[in-house]
């Protein structure tokens, strides 16, 4: 019987967050389950900025690419405040009853 390392579980997940994130971003640009979309994507938010704030206070100089491949410098205060700022454009999402331009709203009026 084979056990699951965490290098295997850290590497499923290298793949598959990247994936999860770009699918609810497509359903966040189309307007499909927004709020779905946007409440999953503050979750994923959260975990980032709790791992980005640890990563700080405990001083690891450590490079994430967080927001592509412009961002290879080291995790600084920059990457918390950006964080922020979309977890407060996604609440604006969650929390928006109009969705004038989503396919929500066309769905809903059928």
């Amino acid at each position: 019987m084979k056990f699951i390392s965490i290098y295997d579980v850290s590497k499923l997940l290298s793949i598959l967050i990247p994936v999860i994130e770009v699918l609810l971003g497509i359903l966040l640009l189309i307007g499909l389950f927004t709020r779905f979309a946007a409440i999953h994507l503050n979750v994923l938010l959260a975990i980032f900025f709790y791992i980005t704030a640890y990563i700080l206070v405990h001083k690891f100089m450590l490079s994430c690419g967080c927001f592509g491949s412009w961002s290879s410098k080291p995790v600084d205060v920059q990457n918390l405040i950006i964080q922020s700022i979309l977890f407060l454009l996604n609440f604006a999402i969650i929390f928006d009853r109009n969705k004038l331009l989503s396919l929500d709203n066309i769905i809903k009026k059928k």
